[in-house]
């Protein structure tokens, strides 16, 4: 009779539970050398299915996946191996893949809330949220207190701007299981979001007390603080953040934009740098020839500088072309195609391309947003030779013509070009605040996206609106020479704030309570832009506040006129 140690099934499942008990303690050689030993006994669905768990965490995801194909087609007809292919696949960022082998899995088993919740996470990952929330409501139907799909559920509704249905979600996880340190910081984020910052503020902290170790959690914080103004808690919290772990792109990247609006342009600066490690949307260039730092002599030396972000930062940097000219170098500037002609000087020094060009050959090069940093710029040095742009002079004559010279002309926007942060914007009807000051007239500077709210404006709220602005594919062509045309610009923080500055027309700027770095705090003018008038929200998100302050400043400006008049 032979004895239990050989049989070979006994066998199969000691290797196999010795690779699992391996594997959780991260001996993953010993964990292969099991596994392969088990694979040599019998070749098996449920050995493949762990072979590729334990290979997929060793970064060897072919043959990962390689394990996993087997595995199905050893036995397709299994739920559970289609559940641990499933999530195997899901791990290796198959999501496709992961989803038919729980949906071949739900098809053998019917309703399953593991089965469904799994789906819903890989519908999530790649970007399908309203079916993965039709699964995660399957799921809560048959199994209505599972915490992780609650979690799950919220954050599919944050991702579909449903932030209520995300707040109660996370606030149903938290009533069931208190010590979820995770359901905490995201209830926090998402009260943030929602401008409950007191109440994130203690959710941050809760979660924090449950994960003392999580870097994510003092990275929220510093967010909730700055937004709350607190600016010294703020920085106290990206820096614990980085303490836990040094190469949080995102905590040291914010702690510099913190340090930024704080006008520390000297600290602040170095970790703006961190932006380019983002996956996205700044792009992070690299050449054969050496980055400029500015310790680099560029005397008699081509410079090739390019855009990585949007078109008022190109406007807004574009003036740091000139102290390299003064300094004897050679520009080549790499913008968006719009812009070419708007910025190009005439002068033979520096040669305008396109977004997608590249000159065949340069010394040196740098992203243009990165040249503040090279030259030691501080928030008291700016370089500001305003006006350095300028609109044709024969399209502000037409448009002087066409506007006529009745009333005090303000030019007006409202929404930014792509609405990505719409707490930098207002609705357009708030400008019925304003139309009953005598005399003034409103005047849409506003293209694209947002023009669609001037067909519901309130009733004695009048718009003038030219159709034909900027068309015929240059940016900014006709409303520079608009604005120069008029006698006061209205904006929020987009790039036509950039452009009103570096043309040095009269604006002004409607910020919102915490807003970008570059207009920094506590005060209501603009070291980049001598010409802007900066109006912040008295509280968070108090536009109707703030046009207050807007209607006082258009009185006074229009008292001075009248006054200085013969």
């Amino acid at each position: 009779m032979q004895g239990e140690d050989s049989n070979p099934y006994w066998r199969l499942e000691e290797l196999r539970a010795r690779a699992r008990l391996a594997q959780q303690q991260g001996d993953l050689a010993e964990a292969r050398s099991l596994l392969a030993a088990a694979l040599h006994v019998r070749t098996d669905a449920d050995s493949l299915v762990l072979y590729g768990s334990v290979l997929a965490e060793s970064r060897q995801t072919e043959e990962a996946l390689e394990c996993a194909r087997r595995a199905i087609q050893l036995e397709p007809s299994s739920c559970e191996i289609l559940c641990n292919a499933g999530s195997l696949l899901h791990r290796l960022l198959r999501f496709h893949e992961a989803i038919e082998c729980y949906t071949q899995a739900l098809a053998l088993h019917g309703s399953n809330e593991i089965l469904l919740g799994n789906r819903s996470v890989a519908l999530h990952a790649l970007g399908q949220y309203e079916a993965c929330l039709d699964d995660l409501n399957a799921a809560l139907t048959i199994a209505p207190t599972d915490v992780e799909n609650i979690i799950n559920r919220a954050n599919a509704f944050h991702a579909l701007g449903r932030y209520r249905y995300a707040l109660d979600d996370y606030s149903r996880a938290i009533e069931l299981d208190s010590r979820r340190a995770d359901a905490w910081m995201a209830r926090a984020n998402m009260r943030a979001q929602l401008g409950q910052l007191g109440e994130a503020l203690a959710d941050i902290g809760r979660s924090i007390e449950l994960n003392p170790a999580n870097p994510e959690a003092y990275f929220y914080r510093g967010n909730i603080s700055r937004d709350l103004r607190n600016y010294d808690q703020a920085l106290e919290s990206y820096n614990r953040s980085i303490e836990i772990a040094p190469e949080n792109i995102r905590a040291n990247r914010n702690k510099g934009l913190c340090l930024l609006l704080l006008g520390r342009f000297e600290d602040g600066l170095p970790l703006y740098e961190w932006r380019k490690k983002l996956p996205v949307p700044i792009d992070a260039r690299h050449y054969d020839a050496p980055l400029w730092t500015g310790a680099e002599e560029v005397g008699g030396k081509t410079l090739f500088l390019y855009i990585e972000q949007g078109l008022g930062d190109t406007i807004q940097f574009y003036r740091f072309v000139f102290p390299l000219l003064e300094r004897g170098a050679r520009i080549f500037l790499a913008v968006q195609d719009g812009l070419r002609n708007l910025l190009q000087p005439g002068d033979p020094r520096i040669q305008i391309l396109g977004f997608d060009q590249v000159p065949e050959c340069f010394d040196f090069h740098a992203p243009l947003a990165s040249i503040p940093l090279a030259l030691g710029v501080t928030a008291g040095n700016i370089p500001a030779p305003i006006p350095y742009l300028r609109a044709r002079a024969d399209l502000i004559d037409s448009w002087r013509t066409r506007l006529g010279t009745h009333g005090f002309k303000i030019g007006v926007a409202w929404q930014g070009a792509t609405g990505v942060d719409d707490a930098r914007s207002f609705p357009a009807h708030l400008f019925q605040e304003i139309v009953g000051i005598a005399n003034v007239r409103l005047v849409s500077i506003q293209t694209g996206f947002g023009t669609e709210q001037l067909m519901s404006l309130p009733p004695g709220v009048t718009i003038e609106r030219f159709d034909d602005l900027d068309q015929g594919g240059e940016s900014f062509r006709d409303t520079a020479a608009l604005m120069a045309s008029l006698d006061l610009v209205v904006t929020p923080d987009t790039s036509l704030a950039h452009l009103a500055g570096a043309l040095g027309v009269p604006a002004c700027v409607m910020l919102k309570e915490v807003p970008d770095w570059r207009w920094m705090t506590n005060r209501n003018d603009s070291p980049w832009y001598p010409s802007l008038q900066l109006i912040r929200q008295p509280a968070f998100d108090d536009w109707v506040g703030a046009f207050q302050l807007l209607k006082d400043e258009i009185t006074r400006r229009m008292t001075r006129l009248a006054a200085a008049r013969p």
